[in-house]
């Protein structure tokens, strides 16, 4: 009820303003679509094409999902979070009124690698190209399953103490991976975090050849390996949400697939104890459990 309040608020500051004001809409040379409620700031040559638009806010994307437990935790929007038509990313004030846990990383695909949240992060395509196709809110990050991957990482490690939760939506293609040495497997994303000793994964994917069950995969503190998954059948040509959540006080990892739980496991990943150095979208290695499809809204949440 509180997120439903938070959201109303955010459309009523924007809406606000003169009884009598008009949003003008217009296009430049390059096809780019501008807004502005003052018609004399348009070039003349663009001012016979005008469109008044009075009630019609610019689309932003859907603000990001806030925890349950951080629900009675959320602030009043302030008068400077108020969006602006040519500017989705007053999303990020959203997470700056959360008193109680972080979204550190929030990654939109909204044509960049950039990342919402507090923390800095570099990102790069390696051995292709990637594209932003439509996604389940806005853009989206499209693998082409050619072998190429993209990685992001925070410029200093991320530390997510005893309790974090890794989620995205995503939606795969109708596509058979030509590789024949590998598991046939085909991986969504892969959070890793390095200590003295090796590099620790937790890893996201779906086995497409036979049961199209969504599986997750890591080691332990003490280099013992776990495997979860869901039930078979369940990773269709729909757009799918997953969310881990990995609580190292409890000692267990959980996975919730479309809003449900689907399984528990009693362990959690080494990368809680490590912190996260990286994170890798679309492939395990190269061509080997490459995957082709679509990524949208991606997240790691931790707790002060």
């Amino acid at each position: 009820m509180k997120i439903r309040i938070l959201i109303y608020a955010l459309g009523i500051l924007f809406l606000a303003g003169p009884a009598a004001a008009k949003i003008y809409k217009w296009k430049d040379e390059s096809g780019k679509t501008h807004f502005t409620d003052n018609p004399t700031s348009i070039p003349k040559k663009y001012q016979k094409k005008l469109n008044a638009i009075p009630d019609a806010p610019a689309r932003v994307k859907t603000p990001p999902r806030i925890p349950l437990q951080y629900e009675k935790n959320i602030e009043a929007p302030t008068p400077d979070s108020t969006p602006s038509p040519d500017d989705n990313r007053w999303l990020k004030n959203i997470n700056r009124n959360i008193k109680k846990g972080t979204t550190a990383i929030h990654l939109p695909f909204e044509k960049s690698l950039d990342n919402l949240g507090p923390v800095a992060v570099t990102g790069k395509v390696y051995e292709g190209e990637v594209n932003y196709p439509e996604g389940k809110n806005g853009l989206a990050l499209h693998t082409a399953g050619d072998g190429s991957w993209v990685e992001v990482n925070p410029k200093s490690k991320l530390r997510v103490g005893d309790w974090m939760e890794v989620s995205f939506k995503f939606h795969r293609e109708d596509w058979a991976n030509p590789y024949k040495g590998g598991s046939g497997v085909q991986t969504i994303a892969t959070v890793s975090g390095r200590n003295e000793k090796r590099i620790n994964h937790l890893t996201i994917g779906f086995y497409p050849r036979n049961s199209m069950a969504l599986a997750v995969s890591f080691r332990d503190d003490d280099n013992k390996n776990h495997r979860m998954r869901t039930e078979d059948g369940v990773v269709t040509l729909d757009w799918h949400e997953v969310r881990l959540v990995v609580d190292g006080k409890a000692g267990e990892t959980k996975l919730y697939f479309d809003g449900r739980l689907a399984a528990t496991e009693p362990a959690v990943s080494a990368v809680l104890k490590n912190g996260v150095d990286r994170i890798k979208f679309g492939t395990w290695f190269k061509k080997n459990q490459a995957y082709r499809g679509r990524i949208d809204d991606f997240m790691i949440q931790t707790k002060p």
